[in-house]
């Protein structure tokens, strides 16, 4: 997704390499969101295997012995207007590449959230900035880890913040 995709939607917006805000002790400003690169896209898929051998535009694959297209679902909340919005763009603009983006605006349920059990989903969030809640939300082991997030070394920084607190002690 682009930059331009805020304009679209007409939101104030502002891409970010981070979980953490800007507005965050602990946000690094020398993180930069991993640039919007359609070629490199597409050549990366093709070097994956992907290609649109029946011509119906989207992009698949033999997988198992099974034609695969290169399809998933996207969830949003019901009522999230703004949401719903974002899900037609990433939608719309995955178009381009030959993925197939079904967008399902009927809601989910917090059990298939946690459970891992969906493609893709766009989830408003509010979490504080201080103190942010590294542990719950991105432990490889935590019960809310709905984003699949499992890295060793990060949980072992967030273990060391979490039994500290002081990020300039933490991590000497």
């Amino acid at each position: 997704v682009d930059d331009l995709l805020f304009r679209r939607l007409k939101v104030d917006g502002q891409r970010i390499a981070s979980p953490l805000t800007p507005n965050n002790p602990y946000y690094d400003e020398n993180l930069q969101p991993i640039p919007h690169s359609p070629d490199s896209t597409r050549m990366l898929l093709a070097k994956a295997g992907w290609e649109d051998s029946d011509g119906d535009g989207v992009l698949d694959k033999t997988i198992n012995g099974e034609l695969t297209p290169l399809r998933f679902t996207l969830l949003h909340r019901p009522n999230g207007k703004l949401e719903a919005g974002l899900c037609r763009e990433i939608s719309n603009d995955l178009k381009a590449f030959g993925l197939d983006c079904q967008v399902d605006g009927s809601g989910f349920k917090i059990s298939q959230i946690l459970g891992l059990q969906y493609d893709a989903a766009v989830i408003p969030l509010t979490v504080p900035s201080i103190p942010y809640p590294f542990y719950q939300v991105w432990s490889s082991t935590a019960q809310v880890n709905f984003t699949g997030f499992a890295n060793e070394e990060a949980d072992q920084m967030r273990e060391a913040l979490r039994k500290e607190g002081d990020i300039d002690k933490a991590f000497k």
